[in-house]
């Protein structure tokens, strides 16, 4: 004689709920972008690419931010330096640098993919070239704080925010 053995209400009310988080953080797919929050440049193209992403494929946290604290934390890297840009897809890997660009330019479709496509040039060579308007990047823009407006939902701040990931 066998024995059965079904899941509880219980179960079923709780795989509900997670997928609801899921469905309300609206994860499936997305790309996070870290930036620096206070420098003008990067403001700049945070808005560049909000203005651009038409399939609403990234979200957006400020390295200094409890979210993306927690984020380079839990990676070991540094949490005080904000000169590189990180492109994470949640559960899958995370990009640096000028691959996280070349991927951002992929991603944004149409006449960008071919900026994405010189991703197929040598990694130490694209970082260079970032690194070195990374170390201009204060000079190029003064300093912003930019105001989100009707696309706040799609920036994270909190660690909590971070752990629904």
């Amino acid at each position: 004689m066998g024995y059965s053995v079904s899941p509880s209400p219980k179960i079923f009310a709780k795989i509900r709920i997670m997928r609801f988080c899921l469905y309300l953080c609206n994860v499936n797919g997305q790309h996070i972008l870290f930036y620096d929050g206070r420098c003008g440049f990067c403001n700049f193209w945070v808005q560049f690419i909000l203005e651009r992403d038409a399939e609403r494929r990234f979200r957006f946290a400020s390295l200094q931010s409890d979210f993306g604290q927690a984020f380079l934390r839990d990676r070991g890297l540094p949490q005080s330096s904000f000169g590189t840009l990180y492109l994470w897809m949640p559960q899958q890997y995370y990009l640096t640098k000028s691959q996280a660009v070349f991927k951002i330019a992929s991603l944004l479709g149409g006449f960008y993919r071919l900026i994405g496509s010189l991703r197929l040039l040598p990694a130490w060579l694209t970082d260079l070239v970032y690194d070195k308007v990374a170390e201009r990047r204060e000079k190029i823009a003064a300093p912003t704080c930019m105001l989100p407006g009707k696309e706040q939902h799609r920036f994270l701040s909190t660690e909590e925010e971070y752990r629904a990931f």
